[in-house]
């Protein structure tokens, strides 16, 4: 059996900056989603998402070749059921919204994979802070707080009631919840 690790976050919680390096220290698959967001300019194609057009996405879920998927601010995310397949560590990390969370849960085998939700907690204003780090589009950053506000209600219950755990990320390294993450990974892994 598999496990695989969904990690969720707020913006600017560092939900995409621990699963790349916590993939990286312990050299294990990152599942890549797929979706008709629109790549920011940092973003690379087939890295940090699959872009794809509205389309090709309906084209894809009408053949059922997702695992899950889910709209998410006016945009499509899914995992590709290949993009599992592919996977060849025992462990796997995912990012994915509260929605995309709950819709892998019921789209996966519970004879081949587990899911494991984790939850980066961080205080609102290091998120501030990072967000203007990072984007100098401040009414977007304005949006994305707000939709969290939403999105995110009744997350931490979700996650431990399913088995989860949160992490708290609210340093100025990433150090931290690597660590607390990488010890997460090596209890579970001994579990099944």
């Amino acid at each position: 059996m598999k496990n695989i690790f969904v990690i969720v976050g707020k913006s600017g919680s560092g939900k995409s900056t621990l699963a790349e390096s916590i993939c990286k220290r312990m050299n294990i698959s990152n599942v890549v989603m797929t979706t008709t967001r629109p790549k920011r300019p940092n973003e690379i194609d087939g890295v940090d998402y699959h872009f794809i057009s509205d389309d090709e996405f309906k084209s894809m879920a009408d053949m059922n070749e997702f695992v899950q998927h889910t709209s998410f601010r006016d945009w499509n995310y899914g995992v590709e059921k290949k993009a599992l397949d592919n996977c060849s560590s025992k462990n796997i990390i995912m990012v994915l919204s509260p929605k995309g969370l709950v819709s892998l849960n019921y789209g996966i085998s519970k004879d081949e994979y587990k899911v494991i939700p984790v939850y980066i907690s961080c205080s609102d204003r290091t998120r501030l802070r990072r967000g203007l780090d990072r984007d100098s589009d401040v009414k977007e950053l304005i949006r994305r707080f707000g939709a969290d506000n939403e999105d995110f209600e009744g997350v931490t219950d979700y996650v431990f009631e399913n088995g989860g755990f949160a992490i708290s990320n609210d340093f100025n390294t990433i150090d931290y919840a690597v660590d607390v993450l990488e010890m997460s990974i090596n209890k579970y892994s001994t579990l099944n």
